[in-house]
């Protein structure tokens, strides 16, 4: 991880407990989807190398519709999720 994170970000953002890097989003979705009624979103900022992980997460968890959007510099960097 580059120096320009791990400068500016805590040690407990970056890195999970027991190295399931999907760990935090799997739980915040979990509870979303039962706590937000239909049309109810979430927003993250993603590691841009995340998005085929999260992807599969959302196709096997959630009824939803998720969109990738690109940062300034092209890269994958938010993910928008509206429960359905």
């Amino acid at each position: 991880m580059s120096v320009q994170v791990t400068a500016h970000e805590p040690a407990t953002a970056l890195f999970t407990p027991d190295d399931d890097e999907l760990l935090f989003y799997r739980r915040i979705i979990e509870l979303a989807s039962k706590k937000l009624t239909p049309g109810g979103s979430l927003w993250f900022e993603i590691h841009e190398g995340k998005k085929a992980d999260l992807t599969q997460l959302l196709e096997s968890s959630v009824r939803a519709n998720y969109h990738f959007y690109n940062d300034l510099q092209g890269k994958d960097r938010i993910l928008h999720v509206r429960f359905i």
